[in-house]
């Protein structure tokens, strides 16, 4: 399965240094770590599990820094995100939603990811986060529409790929990825 997400910082700039995109991929890590102890405490299968993710650093005018990130998981941990019913006006950006409280909620599990990166609680957070539209790809080798499900994936993410927007010059990273393997 594959998630796309969009992180940003706070707009006052009040936010603690630090690898921030380094110390929410770890975070989310742990917190599926402990999701899948306590499965397997209650006698549930689980699978073999790897968090992979390409990420891109960008910065435009005066904003402040923000991440366009896909994370790539076992798709038999998490079904998606939560519980997204179609139609039902859910925002996973709003946390007063009593569906984002939900335990087994992927989504919350990014927002707590980012928020604990950022020393932040998660109410402040919660706007930090992004989860466009369709941007939750089922890939399934054996499925009926793998080939359409995978380009549609390649095609979201060339986006992260544009020059406009990336930091050059500056020494740092402007990508970030997993090693897949």
């Amino acid at each position: 399965m594959a998630v796309r997400i969009d992180l940003y910082l706070p707009d006052n700039g009040y936010v603690r240094s630090g690898d921030w995109f380094g110390l929410f991929i770890r975070s989310l890590k742990e917190q599926v770590d402990v999701d899948l102890s306590r499965r397997e405490r209650e006698g549930r299968w689980v699978p073999d599990w790897k968090l992979d993710y390409t990420a891109v650093e960008e910065k435009v005018g005066d904003q402040q820094v923000h991440y366009h990130a896909c994370l790539f998981l076992n798709g038999e941990i998490y079904r998606g995100l939560g519980e997204f019913p179609v139609g039902s006006g859910f925002d996973p950006d709003v946390l007063g939603d009593p569906r984002a409280e939900r335990a087994d909620s992927l989504a919350k599990k990014i927002v707590m990811a980012w928020a604990r990166a950022l020393g932040m609680t998660m109410r402040e957070a919660a706007g930090l986060v992004h989860f466009p539209t369709g941007g939750v790809y089922r890939l399934r080798r054996s499925s009926a529409g793998f080939e359409a499900t995978e380009a549609g994936l390649f095609n979201r993410l060339s986006y992260l790929a544009k020059a406009q927007s990336k930091r050059f010059g500056r020494g740092g990273r402007n990508i970030r990825y997993s090693r897949a393997g």
